[in-house]
């Protein structure tokens, strides 16, 4: 499968109420009204580029926040990152929204350790649209093993895809999800509520 053909398929899923779409929905309140369609390109840029640089290293995430993917699009990467990613892939992001992109701690912190590994790694969420509270969208909530479950094609078609040598489960809802496929990975502590050190720490190790 081809980069496009991914994303438009990431934009065609059904992920039902209490998620957000990035890939085909627009936020009424912050995003542009071709958001949606800045986001796609964004994410496709990304993958284009990390086919030329054929990365060793998946890094697999949560979900994507309300303040970083479901803006721009990209997974664990923070929108203070953008020039410093153009250095390392040579592609200019966008921002889709009509205000200022902001960065989780979570995200700064990924960001400070994985940014210096050659090639870049493949970095993405296992369940990757944005999952929120009932009536709330800005904000986030864990998703559930039933929206994991129906989206793990996604996951699987970019291993498929890369064929990274290491894939690298960030958290546990990561693991539970990778833990469904038929897959090689290794466990790493997610760095928020306090792990921060134990997720440097574990992910220096298995690089």
């Amino acid at each position: 499968m081809e980069p496009k053909q991914f994303v438009d398929k990431l934009a065609r899923a059904n992920i039902g109420a209490n998620s957000f779409n990035q890939y085909s929905d627009v936020c009424r309140k912050y995003d542009e009204k071709n958001a949606h369609e800045i986001r796609c390109q964004n994410l496709m840029k990304y993958f284009e580029a990390q086919q030329g640089l054929s990365p060793k290293i998946m890094l697999v995430g949560e979900s994507a926040g309300h303040n970083g993917g479901r803006r721009h699009g990209l997974h664990l990467i923070g929108s203070n990152n953008f020039s410093e990613l153009k250095k390392i892939l040579r592609i200019n992001i966008s921002n889709p929204i009509n205000t200022e992109l902001s960065d989780s701690t979570t995200v700064k912190t990924i960001w400070d350790e994985i940014h210096n590994i050659r090639p870049f790694p493949l970095t993405f969420n296992i369940f990757p649209f944005h999952s929120h509270p009932q009536g709330n969208q800005l904000a986030n909530r864990a998703p559930t093993k039933k929206e994991i479950t129906n989206n793990l094609v996604f996951i699987d078609e970019l291993i498929k895809m890369f064929k990274p040598d290491k894939v690298i489960a960030i958290g546990r809802v990561a693991e539970s999800g990778l833990n469904q496929l038929n897959v090689d990975f290794t466990y790493v502590r997610h760095p928020s509520m306090g792990g921060k050190n134990k997720f440097l720490e574990q992910l220096r190790r298995v690089r």
